[in-house]
């Protein structure tokens, strides 16, 4: 694969990350939640639930807790 394909796959997959955050962020103050909120409810640090936001490490309790709370199924 050429190095502009590349470049163009990962660009379309920050812009979806991007948009997959801010949806969830969104539907959290919508909700009236916080990140801190599902840290306490799962006994993590609120830095582990915004890395499983950002998609920067996988938390399966963090996806559970979208779905079981918002409704939301985390694609991977």
């Amino acid at each position: 694969m050429s190095m502009v394909a590349k470049t163009k796959r990962n660009n379309l997959k920050s812009k979806k990350n991007v948009t997959k955050v801010a949806f969830i962020q969104y539907q959290l103050k919508i909700r009236g939640y916080t990140q801190r909120d599902i840290a306490k409810s799962l006994a993590i640090s609120e830095q582990a639930v915004s890395m499983a936001i950002y998609g920067q490490s996988k938390i399966p309790r963090v996806d559970e807790w979208l779905y079981e709370n918002l409704g939301l199924e985390i694609a991977s």
